[in-house]
């Protein structure tokens, strides 16, 4: 698992308070030692699809449901309704079919299955699976995929029949099928998307052998926006069996707990979420924590609305003269820029020392300015007491920078030989700009 955080810029525009941009850089430390290791979140969701298009995104659990245990000859059945603007073209279909409590007799077994959608068997697309590979119950779960694009082309009522199609003794349950499909329309607002899938066990429950700290999955939805040109922002998670109000959802720094209380139903918990408010300009993270729990994050779906002109033309002055609009764009007096984004310092030990990592710091600003770090963790002081800056305290670092300038310097990270905790270690490096 890898954190990743955007760095961005603050201007301060009241030139009578002390003018400083803040710059954060958020650091990373995985430890090598996990007690349990399938329930950290090593088994991320992957990005499907990112694309800008103008039309919508529609997804559908329809009356799906928890199937039970299914014996060998068992069928589901799942229908789902389907209604998209008359002219609209599909740009694909993809049928998700979340599994769980797959076993032969008390070991362990994946499915033996059978799909039909709309009369035709199909093959997967995508199969993710995940399991906690420890005793007791080491049964995996999973999220099996089809392309249906060449079957969802218009509105209409679609059907899927799963069958257990095994020779032995083993069995398996269905917590639901969900059907996604992303279409244009040239009378749609312009959207871009990003469509995520997979299957990721975590769990911090009495037992898991981890906090909730370290029971966590992570996504980047990457690219840069432009915050001032969306007007919705729709985020979309499906998480099987994730009904603890305890559970979080971290989009950036924002910490969202009372999400998952089991909507549609206990066993396929589906949250959506405006997250406008919460978006930042480049690189936007979600991260998803079982916290006293167990959940296994299936989809995620990020949907923003873009802006566009009126379709009512602009009355003209009868005396016809012409209307100029003025735009500009008033920039902060002091700012500057980190690269990289993010730092993983790998897995450590205590006593141990990281090698040296190469950042950029370079200013924005049309005049000379100070900068000065700060840092905080939340790791027992282990960023605070053990971040090094050009091999020596963090704390001794402090630089001028001339008018878009860039200063190199190198950042690596000591283990205190007493340190006890394990697992992932999240920290926070924070740069300070301020007229000299």
């Amino acid at each position: 698992m890898t954190l990743i955080q955007k760095n961005f810029n603050i201007g301060l525009p009241d030139l009578t308070l002390l003018k400083r941009t803040l710059i954060i850089l958020c650091l990373f430390l995985a430890f090598s030692i996990h007690a349990q290791a399938d329930y950290t979140g090593d088994n991320p969701l992957t990005i499907h699809t990112h694309d800008t298009i103008n039309g919508d995104l529609v997804y559908t659990v329809g009356n799906s449901h928890y199937s039970g245990v299914m014996i060998s000859g068992t069928t589901y059945q799942v229908t789902h309704n389907i209604s998209i603007p008359n002219g609209a073209t599909v740009q694909f279909a993809r049928l998700y079919v979340y599994w769980t409590w797959s076993k032969l007799n008390t070991t362990g077994h994946y499915p033996d299955l059978k799909l039909i959608f709309d009369n035709n068997e199909l093959s997967p697309d995508a199969n993710y699976t995940d399991r906690k590979e420890f005793d007791p119950y080491d049964y995996p779960g999973g999220n099996r995929v089809y392309d249906v694009t060449d079957t969802v082309t218009d509105s209409g009522s679609y059907d899927t029949l799963i069958e257990n199609t095994a020779t032995d003794a083993s069995k398996f349950a269905i917590n639901g099928v969900g059907l996604l499909l992303v279409y244009s329309d040239p009378t749609k607002n312009e959207i871009e998307y990003w469509t995520a899938e997979g299957c990721d066990y975590l769990s911090s429950k009495s037992g898991s052998g981890l906090t909730p700290e370290e029971s966590v999955t992570q996504l980047e939805f990457p690219g840069s926006i432009n915050l001032s040109n969306i007007y919705e922002a729709e985020l979309t998670t499906v998480v099987q069996s994730g009904c603890h109000e305890n559970n979080s959802l971290i989009f950036n720094l924002n910490n969202l707990t009372g999400l998952y209380n089991g909507t549609p139903y206990t066993d396929l918990d589906i949250n959506k979420l405006d997250v406008r408010n919460y978006l930042v300009k480049n690189n936007n993270i979600i991260k998803l924590r079982a916290v006293d729990d167990y959940m296994a994050p299936s989809n995620i779906f990020l949907v923003l609305k873009h802006t566009t002109p009126s379709s009512e033309p602009t009355p003209v002055p009868t005396n016809s003269s012409s209307v100029m609009s003025l735009i500009t764009t008033i920039e902060p007096a002091i700012s500057i820029e980190v690269t990289p984004v993010s730092l993983d310092f790998g897995p450590l030990g205590p006593g141990e020392i990281s090698k040296d990592y190469e950042i950029f710091i370079t200013s924005l600003s049309s005049e000379t300015i100070q900068v000065i770090p700060e840092v905080t963790d939340t790791a027992q002081d282990l960023f605070v007491s053990g971040l090094l800056i050009n091999n020596t305290p963090w704390s001794n670092y402090q630089i001028n920078l001339n008018p878009e300038s860039t200063q190199e310097t190198y950042l690596n990270l000591k283990v205190p030989f007493d340190y006890q905790s394990t697992g992932v270690k999240e920290g926070t490096l924070v740069f300070w700009a301020q007229q000299q």
